[in-house]
């Protein structure tokens, strides 16, 4: 695969499509966008943050900052909204079951 393994942080991580039996899921936040999300949209959601930086604010008060390659869960977050805090868009893409 090209590209693959480069390590360089300037090219997006790209999965192959969809395989049967799963369904994708794609949230886009441009520069500076801040969106309410439950957390329940995503519940058993498999999610690469495949481009840009995004930052979790949950219910605790408590923020997460997450960087291009993150592959994490919102399950047990307490997530309630996602902002872009970078200067490009920001791209999660899911896959779940």
């Amino acid at each position: 695969m090209a590209g693959a393994g480069s390590g360089t942080d300037d090219e997006a991580l790209r999965l192959p499509g969809t395989a049967p039996g799963f369904r994708r899921h794609e949230l886009r936040l441009a520069p500076g966008e801040r969106r309410g999300l439950a957390e329940a949209q995503w519940r058993g959601v498999l999610v690469l943050l495949e481009h840009g930086s995004v930052e979790l604010h949950c219910a605790q008060g408590t923020v997460l900052t997450l960087r291009q390659g993150a592959v994490f869960c919102f399950d047990g977050t307490g997530v309630r909204a996602l902002h872009n805090p970078g200067p490009g868009p920001a791209v999660l893409v899911g896959w779940s079951r």
